[in-house]
């Protein structure tokens, strides 16, 4: 299924100015980090974190927070859910990527993966059922009384309202939950899985971040929201780092909808696919200075020479012809400042409470190269252990 926004106008907003709403649930998830702060690790002694699995579940909740919001985020069987669709997606796709277009609809059918999605697409339907009805039924009384609506201010209220009349059922929005999903778990769980490998990597960079987010909180009470996040500019630029090094091969993947020219005489006939070499730039010493070395306060540095107290550009969300993480222009990913905010929130809850390295004798441990995509290593163990000492803040 395919489903669209209201019109074209919908598709050039700057669709930013509608989710950055979502960002603002940064400061008032604290229950969800229970997951982390649970069982054998409330000890003060290492012990070792399957952190790939840990984060995919992590991310699932903070997302459906956002996405769905009460009760649903809370449902265990929605979770799982989450996951088990991204993995079985994900897996269905490299699989076809390998099969000649020919007999993709034969074999699609063989594997599991492929089956179990149409699965995974009736179960949430009965998950979210009861909760897109009733967005439906407040609504049409709101209406009928002559009322605006004010819906919940989560992902599916702003999809409700914008997906075009005939979209809006029950069915095509849980299978947008699904697909907003797809891109917000396993994309953004990817990220924090490569930021812990490197913070792991080099430790030295983990105790002047920790002093970083102490201070900026303490300077606002001892609260936890998005100017503060705003404000952890190490971390920023860490995050930025290790999204360099950790880039895809190729990014802003786009399909000519019509002959174009460019303008140095490259002629592209309709449907031909390009792509900006990220990985290319993001190592080139033109754009990054001594590039093979990984600094974490690289873009840190580089703000202050700009200007004190100014991202200047050096920003994790920050897209450019050199920085193509999150894609650029007026495409590019715009669900870029909450999937910032949201790491910023977990590694804050993460580094003030624990302590990482990796197993004796081991290291960083390179990516895995999947065509053009890169990924972390799934089965790496991290270690953590608690601080010593009490709580510095009370949404810990």
């Amino acid at each position: 299924m395919l489903i669209n926004l209201t019109n074209r106008e919908h598709a050039r907003r700057p669709a930013g100015r509608d989710t950055s709403r979502l960002g603002r649930r940064a400061s008032g998830i604290s229950y969800q980090w229970l997951v982390l702060s649970s069982g054998p690790i409330l000890v003060s002694q290492w012990v070792s974190v399957d952190f790939f699995s840990t984060a995919l579940r992590i991310i699932a909740r903070v997302s459906a927070r956002s996405f769905i919001g009460l009760p649903v985020c809370r449902n265990e069987d929605w979770l799982n859910l989450a996951i088990a669709f991204t993995e079985d997606l994900i897996a269905t796709a490299s699989n076809l990527g390998t099969i000649s277009k020919l007999f993709r609809p034969f074999y699609a059918y063989m594997w599991n993966s492929a089956k179990t999605i149409k699965s995974h697409k009736r179960r949430a339907q009965t998950l979210l059922a009861p909760t897109i009805q009733k967005r439906f039924e407040e609504q049409r009384l709101a209406e009928e009384n002559g009322a605006v609506y004010q819906g919940p201010n989560d992902l599916l209220q702003w999809l409700i309202d914008r997906v075009e009349p005939h979209h809006k059922t029950v069915d095509a929005l849980s299978e947008l939950q699904l697909l907003v999903g797809l891109a917000s778990v396993f994309a953004t769980a990817r990220t924090l899985v490569t930021m812990i490998y490197d913070l792991a990597e080099h430790r030295d960079c983990i105790q002047p971040m920790r002093e970083e987010m102490e201070t900026v909180i303490s300077e606002n009470g001892g609260e936890l929201d998005r100017g503060v996040l705003r404000k952890m500019r190490k971390t920023d630029s860490f995050l930025r780092e290790s999204m360099r090094m950790g880039t895809f091969l190729l990014s802003f993947n786009r399909m000519a909808m019509k002959n174009v020219t460019l303008s140095d005489g490259t002629y592209l006939p309709k449907g031909t696919l390009v792509a900006a070499p990220a990985l290319m730039f993001s190592s080139d010493p033109d754009f990054v200075e001594d590039p093979e070395t990984f600094d974490g306060f690289r873009w840190y540095k580089k703000t202050l020479e700009a200007k004190a107290g100014a991202l200047m550009g050096n920003g994790s969300a920050t897209t450019s012809s050199n920085n193509l993480a999150f894609g650029h222009g007026k495409h590019a990913c715009p669900g870029r400042y909450f999937a910032v905010e949201e790491i910023k929130t977990i590694l804050t809850f993460i580094l003030l409470q624990y302590d990482i390295k990796y197993p004796e004798g081991q290291s960083r441990p390179p990516n895995i190269q999947i065509g053009e995509l890169a990924s972390p290593n799934r089965t790496q163990k991290i270690m953590f252990k608690k601080l010593p000492g009490p709580k510095k803040f009370s949404f810990l």
